[in-house]
């Protein structure tokens, strides 16, 4: 008996990707699968400030297969890249 396939496969996805990072051997920061039925909608990612701008690639054929079909045009930064992340304690 053969199993239904998931209903994201073959799926489309978005990655979100540090700027520079190779996505052909690095895995995404985030990602989101995209159903066939929905090529319209928003998404929303909560990003953590890594001191780096994020850049958004869309994806199709699933996470075994993925062919890269677009790249966001610019990036995404946050308004102080060097801002504390955290508050430190000195002893």
């Amino acid at each position: 008996r053969k199993s239904a396939p998931a209903p994201w496969d073959p799926a489309w996805w978005i990655g979100v990707y540090l700027e520079g990072d190779d996505v052909g051997v690095t895995a995404p920061v985030k990602y989101h699968m995209m159903p066939l039925s929905s090529f319209s909608g928003s998404v929303s990612f909560r990003l953590v400030n890594m001191r780096a701008p994020y850049v958004f690639y869309m994806f199709a054929g699933g996470l075994a297969q993925p062919k890269l079909v677009c790249v966001s045009e610019g990036s995404v930064t946050f308004d102080n890249l060097w801002a504390p992340l955290s508050p430190r304690l000195a002893l």
